[in-house]
């Protein structure tokens, strides 16, 4: 704005020099006095604007990181410039992406002649993706408070907002207190047959008939029992589903992203397990593919692939992402699917595509439960509608026990879990699988 706007301080006493005008019958000096006080207003506002600072004397920069993330206070600083020979007072807002929090969302500043000042104020973003700022805006007054300046510096630019990546190091503090408790330095065997040949021992009961080495028997005349050493890194693919039934929200997030966050979770805990992750994210098709990989790197790999990832209102092809799967991996790998199971219907296609991953892959269901469901089933009944509504939600319960009934009885592992708590419980079951060695 190059042109000021008159303050609240002006516009009073222009309406005090127009009640006067108003009053020439009845008093006598009114209409000079008016116009006198009219006069005077005038030329302290035109005194007052040529010792405004200006906005060309003002420099206004925007500092943003290169990345945002959901459910935490992400900072955003400004710094104003003050090229005058004055003092600046000024109110700053910035044009921010809809549906942001902000706090504070304005900002007051005292900048001295011929220097600088930052502010700073954090947004904490409702979901991911791009988003955009626009301009900031500056207002500020006049010396004697008169006029009222505004201007905007365009400062346009485009961010991407990454789901929080949650730490393991809760975990690993616990894994490293768990080895240090224990006395000497041991190698890992494993619970079952698997991994590679280490030794040969005799035959203690109990031992798993399976490690019974018959030729060594028959050398030995008793019976001797391999020693495998455990495979330290196991592979892990993370499906996630991005269909219909990810798209509702629980706790302001939606099971999407709830899945991605559990996803994130888990790859942190198998990188400090020495494991690979990748995922495969699909729909109708497949959206996104991060190969397995277990440096620390992979985590921004992730990052890069899930941020921006939506849920679609199509049916999810489970065939067609497990056939992506046994087309690009071979090697035996514990499969973790985040999903919603609804009903038998919805899990027939399930179980055959679960059938095709078994023997070579270890299925893991991560199913994530409707709390609000769960509440209507257990309403209380006080009109006609909320029987209808507790019968509905008694039946979507009964069909979705059993169909992660089913999927048990095939040999599917499953967690099913409030979407707040499924990041731990599947991390919790990827540790039990592991110290079982059954990945």
């Amino acid at each position: 704005m190059r042109c000021p706007l008159p303050s609240k301080k002006l516009l009073l006493g222009l309406g005090i020099a127009g009640v006067i005008l108003l009053l020439p019958g009845r008093v006598a000096s009114a209409l000079p006095l008016g116009i006198a006080l009219n006069a005077l207003l005038l030329l302290l506002a035109m005194l007052d604007a040529t010792m405004s600072v200006r906005g060309g004397q003002i420099q206004v920069t925007r500092a943003l990181p290169s990345r945002l993330y959901t459910g935490v206070a992400n900072s955003i600083s400004v710094c104003v410039e003050n090229h005058a020979r004055r003092p600046l007072r000024a109110r700053v807002r910035d044009d921010y992406p809809p549906g942001f929090a902000v706090s504070p969302p304005e900002l007051a500043c005292r900048v001295p002649p011929v220097s600088r000042g930052t502010l700073t104020y954090h947004v904490t973003a409702p979901g991911r993706g791009e988003v955009s700022f626009g301009s900031t805006w500056l207002r500020w007054n006049s010396p004697m408070g008169l006029l009222l300046w505004q201007h905007a510096w365009p400062g346009t630019a485009t961010r991407s907002v990454y789901p929080r990546a949650f730490d393991y190091s809760r975990y690993a503090l616990e894994q490293r207190a768990h080895l240090m408790r224990q006395p000497g330095a041991r190698r890992l065997r494993s619970i079952v047959s698997g991994g590679d040949f280490e030794s040969l021992r005799e035959y203690v009961p109990g031992d798993d008939p399976r490690r019974i080495d018959w030729k060594a028997t028959a050398r030995h005349d008793r019976l001797v029992c391999r020693n495998y050493e455990e495979e330290r890194s196991k592979t892990i693919i993370v499906m996630v589903d991005c269909g219909r039934m990810m798209a509702p929200v629980a706790d302001g997030l939606s099971k999407l992203d709830h899945a991605i966050n559990a996803t994130l979770m888990l790859a942190s805990a198998a990188i400090a397990h020495s494991d690979r992750l990748g995922i495969v994210a699909f729909h109708h098709s497949v959206e996104r593919y991060q190969a397995p990989r277990g440096d620390r790197a992979q985590i921004n790999r992730l990052l890069d692939a899930l941020y921006d990832l939506q849920p679609r209102l199509v049916e999810p092809d489970y065939a067609g992402a497990f056939a992506f799967l046994n087309a690009h991996h071979r090697r035996r790998s514990l499969v973790v699917l985040i999903t919603d199971l609804i009903d038998e219907a919805a899990s027939e296609a399930l179980l055959s595509g679960v059938a095709a991953l078994r023997p070579a892959h270890l299925p893991l269901l991560v199913a994530i439960r409707d709390e609000s469901v769960e509440r209507a089933a257990v309403d209380p009944l006080d009109s006609v509608a909320s029987v209808y509504r507790r019968a509905v939600a008694e039946e979507v319960l009964l069909d979705r026990a059993a169909a992660l009934h089913r999927l048990r009885s095939r040999g599917v592992v499953t967690v099913d879990a409030a979407p707040r708590a499924i990041s731990i419980a599947t991390v919790n079951q990827y540790l039990a699988l592991k110290a079982e060695n059954r990945i």
